[in-house]
């Protein structure tokens, strides 16, 4: 036989198909690489159970991911989007920062230099950062932000815009706390109506989503206030868009740095939150959901804990002491305390407002707990 004629019957003898009804040793009607297959898969399982015994010999501080939660899903989409959530929710980065019982607060030169990426929901390395780094925060501590600043603060109220605002006038409440957060905007007055007797009027740090029409407004509505009397801008980091909104913000200030010098223009202090304390929040949440499994009936693989979720957990890491204002539900008031009336009670969340990565019901419920256990005090 020639050499030529050898090879096709070389080349078939791992896949040549089984003659009908014939069986082979497993008792089954597959072609005999099946039984190759089935030995790579043993020897791959085999090599990754040796890296996990190897990585925890050579790293024995290093925190292990949690082995990942069986979902009980049956729809090909819920499985795959409770998938990316569990795979998130056992990050190594995330774990550290839930077993932290400080984080640092802003993203500072300090971070930078100790860190080599910055985790959000599309991690980036840091180096990114290294343009602006002047323009940062030396240190990450809030005390040097504001006149009166603090790292350990004693009374903190977080002041959501809910409409259970409405129900209690609280104002002078709020204003007596040694610090003040608000989330997304600051309306004591719109429209012509003065809400202050319900929300008060002193705002020492606004947090919010770096949309540019946020970071825009916050500071016209800073500087037509004294510079004591203005309040830091804080930038939530969980999504990239926000992210990369506050790096064209450092842009423009740097270029017009000279201008505004020249002019005697003081501007209005934004920061971006460190990505420690978004960690921090999702953690909560990867907590309550079982591991990410179970997330808003599905409709997202992401979960983002909200500008108020965050501003709840800032607080309690830094003060001794935490009021909530504004940051439960009510189905007979408006969704946002200056928003228009309902047409009826209900607790649906109106259609403009229902965001699919946040779950407003879980931090209420996260909320709940914390105030059981002393943590907070909730108000309205």
């Amino acid at each position: 036989m020639a050499l030529s004629d050898s090879k096709p019957a070389a080349r078939h003898l791992f896949s040549r198909p089984m003659a009908r009804g014939a069986k082979n040793k497993l008792g089954d009607g597959r072609p005999w690489h099946s039984n190759r297959t089935k030995m790579g898969r043993f020897n791959r399982t085999a090599s990754r159970t040796e890296a996990r015994e190897l990585k925890r010999l050579l790293h024995p501080d290093r925190l292990e991911a949690p082995p990942r939660p069986r979902c009980n899903k049956t729809a090909t989409a819920s499985k795959k989007r409770a998938a990316g959530r569990t795979w998130v929710c056992r990050q190594p980065e995330l774990l550290a920062a839930a077993a932290s019982p400080a984080v640092p607060v802003l993203w500072s030169r300090q971070l930078r230099r100790s860190q080599e990426s910055f985790t959000n929901e599309k991690p980036f390395p840091t180096r990114k950062f290294d343009p602006f780094l002047e323009q940062l925060p030396k240190v990450s501590s809030l005390n040097h932000t504001w006149h009166g600043g603090c790292d350990h603060c004693d009374t903190c109220a977080v002041v959501g815009a809910s409409g259970s605002l409405l129900n209690r006038e609280h104002g002078e409440l709020i204003d007596a706390h040694a610090v003040v957060f608000r989330p997304n905007w600051i309306r004591p007055h719109f429209n012509g109506v003065n809400y202050e007797r319900h929300v008060g009027k002193r705002t020492h740090v606004n947090l919010f989503f770096g949309v540019e029409g946020m970071i825009d407004q916050f500071e016209r509505a800073q500087l037509a206030l004294p510079p004591a009397s203005r309040a830091v801008g804080l930038v939530t980091p969980a999504s990239d868009r926000s992210v990369a909104s506050f790096f064209r913000h450092m842009f423009r200030i740097r270029r017009n740095q000279t201008r505004m010098q020249a002019g005697g223009v003081l501007k209005p202090q934004v920061y971006l939150m460190s990505d420690h304390i978004y960690l921090h929040g999702l953690s909560h949440l990867c907590g309550a959901t079982g591991g990410g499994c179970n997330w808003l009936g599905d409709r997202s693989s992401t979960m983002r804990p909200s500008t108020g979720f965050l501003a709840v957990v800032l607080a309690l890491q830094i003060c001794r002491k935490v009021s909530l204002f504004g940051l439960s539900s009510d189905p007979c008031r408006p969704f946002h305390y200056y928003g228009p009336a309902k047409p009826s009670c209900t607790p649906e969340i109106p259609k403009e407002n229902d965001e699919r990565v946040h779950w407003f019901e879980k931090e209420h419920e996260l909320y709940d707990v914390w105030s059981r256990q002393g943590k907070l005090t909730q108000y309205s």
